[in-house]
């Protein structure tokens, strides 16, 4: 792909764990400051698709990231999964190829994980804000434009959880394989990540 460096790839993976887990930021750092961080390193887009596609599973750990405090005053938590250095530099890579496939184009009606406005961009999606304001724009101009409609704006509480991976799982396989874009390993077609 084109105008992607390892630099770069290595920045989006930077942005990506530096709120999410210290630790991982820092190993990435480290693994950025070696040759596989250099802007000429073809590192990004020759190793790691060999390497990842050559793995079981990805490396990932689980870790607890601080959300708000609860009605009880107690602390509440989110689970997340913080991938290694590597595997964030990978996911950079694959999320960049998506981002360019009409396959997984975002919808007008998506406001949140949006593919970066421009190739070069130092991060995986557009930050939240731009797609918070975009929403409340779009139910601040569907309310003046139909005066006599109520509107209910909500929140799904815990969405993530109740999604059914089997069923993403299928349907993610399927946009795969309709993407033609995407790069194929010379083994039986497969994608390389």
């Amino acid at each position: 792909m084109s105008g992607l460096s390892s630099a770069l790839l290595g920045l989006r993976a930077l942005n990506a764990t530096r709120k999410l887990n210290l630790p991982t930021y820092v190993a990435t750092r480290f693994l950025l400051e070696s040759v596989a961080g250099s802007s000429e390193s073809k590192w990004a887009s020759s190793v790691l698709s060999r390497k990842y596609s050559s793995r079981q599973s990805a490396r990932f750990q689980q870790a607890l990231k601080y959300k708000k405090i609860g009605e009880g005053g107690g602390l509440v938590y989110r689970d997340f999964v913080v991938p290694s250095p590597t595997t964030s530099v990978a996911e950079s890579l694959v999320l960049a190829y998506l981002s360019q496939s009409k396959t997984f184009e975002k919808k007008a009606s998506v406001y949140s994980y949006l593919w970066p406005k421009h190739s070069g961009a130092s991060y995986n999606f557009e930050h939240y804000i731009n797609g918070y304001k975009r929403r409340n724009e779009d139910i601040r101009d569907y309310a003046f434009s139909n005066p006599g409609n109520v509107l209910i704006v909500s929140d799904i509480a815990r969405f993530y959880p109740s999604i059914v991976r089997s069923t993403v799982n299928v349907r993610f396989n399927q946009a795969l394989r309709r993407a033609s874009n995407l790069p194929r390993s010379k083994q039986k077609g497969t994608l390389p990540f």
